[in-house]
């Protein structure tokens, strides 16, 4: 939920900064560059997170070796 019991759409909030960022609003385009680093750097994170799990999981089965 959003303020005042509204309903937060966050798909509708970015169109409006990615508008405003057309019309040459700084502060809109300041939100854009931050959120699409920091959606970067989770897809980022994630990815490592997978790799590293899947090695994890080849050393166990290659080597028996269990470990949380």
């Amino acid at each position: 939920d959003g303020k005042c019991g509204f309903p937060q759409d966050y798909t509708k909030a970015l169109e409006f900064y990615h508008r405003a960022a057309e019309l040459g609003y700084a502060k809109a385009i300041a939100v854009l560059v931050i959120v699409i680093i920091m959606v970067g750097i989770f897809f980022y994170f994630s990815f490592v997170h997978i790799i590293v799990k899947l090695i994890v999981i080849q050393m166990r089965v290659y080597y028996q070796i269990w470990f949380p």
